[in-house]
């Protein structure tokens, strides 16, 4: 506990953002590797072949595919982690620390 206050908010938060993030790095690695691999292998043992071109074009897609998707879902799964914290009463505001939600910052020069 610290400042007195219950630290479970913390270790929901810790829970939703950090759990998953080792998994995921460990299947684009693979992933990518895998790619890698088979462009390599095609390009020194491959022939010039229409197919073995298209293999090696499908599989650059599916490269970035998978880092679009790492990068672009990431984010998404952020902010749906975000929004279900705010559900709960925490703020996750970058910077503000913890604080209740009713209790809104001071906004210095108006609106916007």
């Amino acid at each position: 506990m610290r400042g007195g206050h219950n630290n479970v908010p913390e270790r929901v938060a810790y829970a939703l953002f950090e759990t998953n993030w080792k998994i995921r790095r460990r299947v684009m690695f693979a992933s990518l590797i895998y790619i890698a691999f088979n462009i390599s292998w095609i390009l020194t043992t491959g022939d010039d072949t229409a197919v073995n071109q298209q293999a090696i074009i499908a599989f650059i897609a599916a490269g970035v595919s998978i880092i679009g998707a790492y990068v672009f879902g990431a984010v998404w799964d952020d902010n749906n982690k975000r929004e279900r914290l705010v559900d709960m009463d925490l703020d996750v505001s970058v910077g503000t620390g913890r604080r209740e939600r009713d209790e809104a910052p001071p906004v210095e020069g108006g609106l916007l």
